[in-house]
């Protein structure tokens, strides 16, 4: 599996506020928040700081505004 597959997911947790997952281009979720974050920066913030991190050259996707 190539960084370049990998792709965190941004969502809203109803109960907990904002979660991401990161998945690889199957689908497979590889890692996820282990806790919600009440605000959507946080999130952002944790995504941002694990991709410079660990992996680089995941794609990052916003799925929080979208209807459920």
């Amino acid at each position: 599996m190539a960084a370049s597959d990998l792709q965190f997911l941004i969502i809203r947790d109803v109960k907990d506020g904002y979660r991401w997952r990161l998945r690889t281009a199957g689908g497979e979720t590889v890692d996820f928040s282990q806790q919600g974050h009440r605000h959507k920066g946080d999130c952002e913030q944790e995504v941002h700081r694990l991709r410079d991190d660990m992996y680089p050259d995941a794609k990052v996707r916003d799925l929080s505004a979208r209807p459920s």
